[in-house]
């Protein structure tokens, strides 16, 4: 499950950008049923992954997934910027 993680923000980010392009098409009921499906699939990948992480030992429950590397470090270089400034 560790794995699929990163469908955790995915889902519901891809069913907000799918009713923003097609939600008129699809109508008032069925653009609500996507919206709540995908959130709700993120909630059960979220449950899935906590509760694999509890059956691994204490000091291996610990998961770090880089999705932007450019972008992590170009926040940290203006956060250190800005707090060397002050």
């Amino acid at each position: 499950m560790l794995n699929f993680i990163w469908f955790i923000p995915l889902l519901p980010l891809a069913a907000a950008v799918l009713n923003l392009v097609l939600g008129r098409k699809f109508g008032d009921p069925r653009s609500g049923w996507v919206a709540t499906i995908a959130t709700g699939s993120s909630f059960l990948l979220t449950v899935l992954v906590y509760l694999e992480m509890l059956g691994l030992e204490a000091e291996e429950r610990s998961h770090v997934e880089v999705l932007f590397r450019g972008y992590q470090s170009e926040i940290c270089r203006l956060i250190l910027h800005c707090s060397q400034t002050r």
